[in-house]
């Protein structure tokens, strides 16, 4: 099965999707919910990747970034839902905009964690060299 690239993480991706849905909160109701639309299906897609990567390989992160991409798109779909009926009257309830900020809290902890991980497995490399060659020297 094809995987995504090594920097593009389901968390990441579900990340970028709540910045733009917080960004969409500025402009008018129908194009913050069309940027909505969009950003739930991006989410959902993320959530699935991540599921894809629990059944192909069952780790602890793997179960974590799912459960983050789940929520974030759950809540987004939240706020879409919500959404819908006020995008005639032009107004955007104040449930969705606390939704789209706990969307981006969500997945952008997951975004950081993943990328802190990414950089914690170079660092735990970096230590067992020094500890091999320590042990090689004794």
């Amino acid at each position: 099965m094809p995987t995504l690239p090594r920097h593009v993480t389901p968390a990441r991706v579900a990340a970028i999707a709540a910045a733009a849905l917080v960004a969409a909160l500025l402009g008018p109701a129908l194009t913050g919910f069309y940027i909505a639309m969009v950003a739930t299906a991006a989410m959902l897609g993320a959530a699935f990747a991540a599921y894809l990567t629990v059944v192909d390989e069952p780790s602890e992160w793997a179960v974590f970034e799912l459960g983050a991409c789940a929520v974030a798109a759950l809540l987004t779909l939240g706020g879409t839902s919500l959404r819908f009926p006020d995008v005639v009257s032009g107004a955007t309830p104040s449930a969705v905009v606390k939704l789209a900020w706990l969307a981006l809290a969500v997945s952008g902890t997951a975004a950081i964690a993943s990328l802190g991980r990414e950089h914690l497995d170079e660092l735990w490399h970096l230590r067992d060299a020094g500890v091999a060659r320590l042990t090689r020297r004794v």
